[in-house]
């Protein structure tokens, strides 16, 4: 695959799901976007402060519950 999302950074906001849930689809999605190029973290929302009065480390911010 080419590198379309070169060097862009992406972060996903999302809870925690249960172990052994089978519906996440940013586990599908990261890989994919990782081998297009694009830094993903996954940041689990509930884990710790997150700041809205500054800009965020990422380019891109999803946001799923």
């Amino acid at each position: 695959m080419s590198q379309v999302l070169r060097d862009i950074r992406i972060g996903v906001l999302e809870r925690r799901h249960p172990p052994g849930y089978q519906g996440a689809l940013i586990d599908q999605l990261a890989p994919r976007l990782r081998e297009a190029g694009a830094h993903v973290e996954i940041v689990h929302a509930e884990e710790g402060l997150h700041r809205l009065d500054s800009r965020p480390p990422w380019d891109i911010v999803v946001l799923k519950s």
